[in-house]
């Protein structure tokens, strides 16, 4: 729904589709790992993004080079995989960066539609009929989001129901 809801808005229209991208990317290249591959590109991707607005002077600029990125990248990616208390922890002193505060409006949208893209790739792949009611289901899910004030329980709700009563009565 939050997918939906960017796409509305059209405030989160890069953020929509870098997410499709890299989803994209993921069942191309990695379909047995598509979510895990999907979300590292979509970090990827959303900073990239940040790069163009983010203001150095050019002392600090200099050090700013690609392997000292990726060195910076891997230790927060083992740290956050290893503890993933820690990212918590540190929170409260992050709070005031335009990086945190950016990922934080931009990440929800992307990790939906990936997570979105990858259930129903599994659905849909695996039984014809199941592909139509999953379809189905998506659609009755987005006509009671958007008819019933955008409540995203309500909207679930229905269209898992109404999946689970096409896949089961039909």
């Amino acid at each position: 729904m939050l997918t939906l809801d960017a796409f509305r808005s059209r405030r989160e229209i890069p953020s929509v589709l870098l997410a499709g991208a890299g989803v994209t990317v993921a069942l191309v290249l990695a379909p047995g790992l598509a979510m895990f591959t999907a979300l590292l590109l979509l970090v990827g991707l959303l900073l990239a993004r940040h790069a163009p607005t983010t203001r150095r002077p050019a002392e600090e600029a200099a050090d700013a080079r690609p392997s000292y990125l990726m060195s910076v990248l891997a230790i927060v990616f083992t740290i956050t995989l290893a503890l993933r208390a820690v990212p918590f922890a540190v929170l409260g002193r992050l709070r005031g960066s335009a990086l945190v505060r950016q990922l934080s409006e931009w990440m929800p949208v992307g990790i939906l539609l990936i997570f979105a893209v990858t259930a129903l790739r599994g659905t849909m792949t695996k039984d014809a009929h199941g592909a139509w009611y999953a379809l189905l289901a998506v659609a009755v899910t987005f006509g009671v989001h958007l008819g019933f004030g955008r409540r995203t329980i309500l909207s679930v709700g229905i269209g898992t129901g109404v999946y689970v009563i096409l896949l089961n009565a039909l």
